[in-house]
């Protein structure tokens, strides 16, 4: 009966991610192309700068059904500290670009991916 429930416990995560994660990639459109503002190496403001309100709209608009309209978490971990457990901004954008552990890849381009990381980083 345990392994009846992880089977159908492991299929609705996946069919969550799916649905949730793949709604905003489609949702985007042609978004993947668009390119995120110029910025800096790692120095994306917090939300207040332009950089950090054009990632703030990358994640309202992809990463928000995972990890909550505050960053809060739900499916996808709490990400409101995240800047304080990795050393890098290149470190988010890899988990970003290429998933990890039940967070699919590919969500958003790699301009996004590197604003999003930029963002993150600063939540400390």
């Amino acid at each position: 009966m345990k392994k009846w429930m992880m089977i159908v416990s492991s299929i609705l995560l996946v069919l969550v991610l799916a649905v949730g994660c793949g709604t905003a990639k489609k949702e985007e459109g042609g978004a993947a192309e668009k390119p995120a503002p110029a910025q800096k190496g790692g120095q994306a403001g917090g939300t207040a700068g332009g950089g950090g309100q054009e990632a703030q709209k990358v994640f309202q608009a992809n990463c928000t059904s995972c990890h909550g309209q505050n960053m809060e978490g739900g499916v996808g971990p709490n990400l409101t500290k995240v800047g304080s457990k990795y050393k890098s901004a290149d470190e988010i954008k890899t988990i970003i670009l290429k998933g990890r552990n039940g967070m699919p890849g590919g969500l958003v381009s790699e301009t996004d991916a590197k604003a999003l990381a930029d963002w993150l980083i600063t939540k400390k």
